[in-house]
């Protein structure tokens, strides 16, 4: 792939006079991963949830539970009559929601490295009709730290067959050297690239 796209950029760049602007770009970078970390694991070491091992798939998620996770890192509060065996009351929602998002911004690996870079609320960064349907909580990781929603493992890191995960930023992008982007790059910074480039010339 590296040959076959230095190929195509050094023949762009000659039609162009080397003037060209050449991208390319995917949904997302790659990075090592250093350990899978199970986020339902975390909520029930921390209390946050209990599971009935007698059901199956999320109707595990057993009374008393008061927040559960979807993959990647969606974290949903546990409410009366919103969810089966709901069992946070509206009124306290908020102060949970906060307790969750504390003890996830301290939250470490075995030898003390941070594992969430961020934790967002849900209604801060979804609008719509649906949003009652969102996640309350939002993680994102450290890179090397692949965030699971699975119910099936009691220890909260390990490891599959995977070595590698995916990143929010640094996709695939080549730009001439006077292109700075000024950080990691991110798929939404390249709108901005193409339409400087168009104004500008």
């Amino acid at each position: 792939m590296d040959e076959l796209i230095g190929m195509l950029y050094g023949r762009f760049m000659e039609l162009t006079d080397g003037k060209g602007l050449f991208l390319t770009l995917s949904d997302h970078g790659f990075t090592e991963l250093k350990q899978e970390v199970y986020i339902n694991a975390w909520l029930r070491k921390q209390g946050f949830l209990t599971l009935d091992p007698a059901r199956e798939y999320y109707e595990q998620v057993g009374a008393g539970t008061q927040a559960f996770a979807l993959d990647p890192a969606r974290i949903y509060i546990n409410l009366e009559n919103k969810y089966p065996r709901g069992a946070v009351k509206t009124a306290a929602k908020n102060g949970l929601v906060a307790r969750i998002r504390a003890e996830l911004e301290s939250f470490s690996d075995e030898q003390g490295n941070p594992v969430i870079k961020a934790v967002y609320e849900g209604s801060d960064i979804y609008h719509g009709a649906a949003l009652e349907r969102a996640p309350d909580l939002v993680c994102l990781s450290h890179d090397g730290y692949d965030l699971k929603g699975t119910l099936k493992k009691p220890e909260i890191f390990g490891s599959g067959h995977f070595t590698g995960m995916h990143t929010r930023s640094d996709a695939h992008c080549i730009l001439p050297e006077a292109l700075q982007p000024g950080g990691r790059l991110h798929i939404e910074h390249l709108a901005g690239f193409i339409l400087d480039r168009i104004v500008s010339s």
